[in-house]
């Protein structure tokens, strides 16, 4: 908060930073950035829809790196028949294979 530092009005710089004073006011007493405020997240936000399935994804992986999520969202639909999770679309089933996949781990 570097308009802070120039006057010293703790209401003038929140409205030139775009935010409420008291938000501004616990950024000046922690000494921290927003940024440094936020703190790493321990929990998952949802159930991870490939948990059970996630040996079959490693092993298909492993046989065929090059693989690309949608192909391998559509084995797991063939293989299992009905089972699509509910709330999971293609895109999103895609997005989770991709980001699971690099790291070659559950």
């Amino acid at each position: 908060m570097e308009e802070m530092s120039k006057h010293g009005r703790i209401g003038d710089a929140a409205m030139k930073a775009g935010m409420d004073r008291k938000t501004a006011r616990r950024y000046v007493q922690a000494g921290k950035l927003p940024s440094e405020m936020v703190a790493p997240r321990a929990w998952r936000t949802r159930e991870d829809p490939f948990a059970e399935d996630w040996a079959e994804v490693v092993a298909l992986l492993e046989a065929t790196p090059e693989l690309e999520a949608k192909t391998i969202f559509e084995v797991l639909e063939e293989r299992h028949p009905g089972a699509t999770r509910p709330g999971t679309s293609d895109a999103a089933a895609a997005r989770a294979l991709m980001a699971r996949g690099a790291r070659a781990g559950p």
